[in-house]
């Protein structure tokens, strides 16, 4: 029953810990640069299948030439295509460790814009 306490304060202690480090900033820095890099990868693979077949995914799960780290970018963003699948709106939900909040707009017309919110 000790025991068992123990591992639970132990693991509470952990997560305390964990919180703690993220809210003091310290993960600044590698999150918004792995908040990039998987825009940067999410779009590239969008667009990659737009010259190949025409239009823009209606998913993510339409993809079809991504390697295993791609996956890691692709589980981090979220993705809307409009109904005609001309244009879409991308946003990036985490980066490294802790919740960064990037968006790329892409319009019909070409043009791309991407903020940090």
């Amino acid at each position: 029953m000790i025991v068992v306490a123990g591992i639970v304060l132990l693991g509470a202690a952990g997560i305390f810990v964990v919180r703690q480090i993220v809210a003091s900033g310290i993960t600044k820095g590698p999150d918004a640069m792995f908040g990039d890099q998987h825009l940067k990868t999410s779009v590239a693979l969008i667009e990659l299948h737009k010259v190949r077949y025409g239009k823009y995914p209606g998913s993510l799960k339409e993809l079809k030439f991504t390697g295993q780290w791609d996956q890691i970018a692709l589980q981090s963003v979220r993705y809307y295509a409009n109904a005609d699948r001309t244009a879409y709106f991308i946003e990036v939900e985490r980066g490294w460790m802790a919740s960064r909040r990037w968006k790329s707009r892409k319009n019909s017309g070409g043009g791309q814009a991407t903020q940090q919110v």
